[in-house]
């Protein structure tokens, strides 16, 4: 069979990432032990991840004119890739994330959107038969959110498989987008700030935040758990998934591999539990290492 054409709609940034024993307080100052830079992006990294698990995947996204641009295009068609429909914009510089990880291997991330802002609803209609073109359409909202809100509209106008990851939390998102989502991939922090009431560290009330968000008009909602696996919800059902227990090094990406490794598996045909199994392994697996897109595991890689 035939994969089915996978699309990312995103971002794609340069990440300075800073390693520190503890995040700091506000207004406090601590030393970070080294810092290195990585490519990042939340579009580009889910890209990288359907790449090297052998999707057949494109991006539409924007960078600068600059060398961080051309390394992260370069970088994404060294995998397979097309790259064709990421914008470059004149005189904008790619977007610059600063990362800092701690040593338990948790982050912190402040993004600059830069060039991601030419990513604009203008640029998505322009792109509309890439869209249209395409089997599975999976975006996030590290861009312009009105160009978020049409994208979802001529997708799923168009019938396509549409995924959601929430990330950054918008407040900007209404049932009526939610309607249009057959996927959304919340973590446990933008699924509290999507539904307030949820405690996070109790599953059945993070049970019952989805639940909720199924009845506002998302199809399916799987939110992920980092170490403790993923939680998928709709209208039928309820299943928990874990994960193997991993020493975690740094989860920068961590979210934006699962996604992209889900996409795959449903590109394959792959049930969706069983996509979800394979997205957690190759998530697992990144966590394990540093930085975000090197740290994406290759098919040949999963066992």
């Amino acid at each position: 069979m035939e994969k089915k054409r996978i699309l990312i709609i995103g971002s794609l940034n340069t990440d300075i990432v800073l390693s520190l024993k503890r995040m700091p307080e506000v207004g406090e100052t601590v030393l970070s032990d080294s810092y290195y830079f990585s490519l990042g992006g939340k579009g580009a990294n889910q890209a990288c991840s359907a790449g090297k698990l052998g999707g057949r995947v494109s991006i539409i996204g924007s960078v600068g004119d600059d060398d961080f641009g051309k390394t992260q295009i370069s970088s994404l068609e060294s995998i397979g890739v097309d790259c064709s429909n990421v914008r470059i914009s004149e005189g904008r510089r790619t977007g610059m994330a600063v990362v800092t990880v701690d040593e338990d291997g948790n982050n912190s991330i402040i993004v600059s959107s830069s060039a991601n802002l030419d990513c604009d609803i203008s640029y998505i209609e322009e792109k509309k038969c890439v869209i249209e073109n395409s089997d599975i359409v999976l975006i996030q909202l590290e861009i312009p959110f009105d160009a978020v809100e049409r994208a979802v509209e001529i997708a799923s106008a168009a019938g396509k498989i549409v995924l959601l990851n929430p990330a950054p939390y918008s407040e900007k998102i209404t049932d009526g987008l939610l309607k249009k989502i057959d996927y959304l991939i919340p973590n446990e922090s933008e699924l509290k700030s999507l539904e307030p009431d949820v405690d996070i560290k109790q599953l059945k009330s993070i049970e019952a935040g989805a639940r909720n968000l199924v009845s506002r008009g998302a199809k399916n909602v799987i939110v992920t758990l980092g170490k403790e696996g993923c939680l998928w919800v709709n209208k039928d059902e309820v299943l928990k998934l874990d994960v193997e227990d991993v020493q975690r090094v740094d989860t920068t990406g961590a979210g934006d591999c699962f996604c992209g490794a889900f996409c795959v598996a449903l590109s394959e045909g792959e049930a969706v539990k069983d996509a979800l199994v394979f997205a957690g392994k190759a998530s697992t697996l990144a966590v394990t290492r540093k930085g975000a897109q090197d740290a994406m595991p290759f098919r040949t890689e999963l066992k």
